[in-house]
This record gives structure tokens, sequence and C-alpha cells, in this order.
């Protein structure tokens, strides 16, 4: 039995956290949600700042996910840093 004490959202910000510039493809396998399901988590994350969507520099047609602005600043106290300004 699995039991997860994170949300999705969360879960899937600390993929990207662990794996930046990740894939969509990668970050939905990982999230363990339905296809409709991971991209209207993907898109809240978007509208609200925790991700960004990069283009691929090796292939123009793909997109790379990576934290926005307030995914950085989460991410930095998360790690501890006091400054990160939350």
């Amino acid at each position: 039995m699995h039991i997860s004490i994170l949300s999705k959202k969360f879960r899937i910000m600390v993929y990207i956290m662990a794996m930046p510039g990740c894939s969509i493809k990668d970050a939905h396998a990982e999230s363990g949600l339905s296809y409709r399901g991971f991209h209207m988590k993907l898109k809240e994350m978007l509208d609200s700042g925790l991700v960004v969507l990069d283009d691929d520099p090796q292939d123009g047609r793909k997109k790379r996910l990576n934290l926005g602005p307030i995914g950085l600043k989460t991410s930095e106290f998360l790690r501890g840093n006091p400054l990160a300004g939350l």
C-alpha cells in the first residue's frame, strides 16, 4: 500500500527541484497522476509562478520544466536559506 503525505503539486515541484530542466513527460510519469490531472496541476503551477516552461535548446518543439520565481523562493526556504524572503 502506498500512502503519500505530500500534495501532488509539491511532489511535482520536488521532482523539478531534483531534476531541473526535466521534460513534461518525465514529470508526468513521476507524478502518478492521470494525463488530465497532471496537466491541470501543471497549469495551476505555471499560473502561480511555481514553475516555468523553457524551450529545449536541442529541440525547439519540446519544453523543459524549471522552477519559477515562487518555486525558487520555496526551494531556498526548504533548503534552509533564511534569506529566501518567504
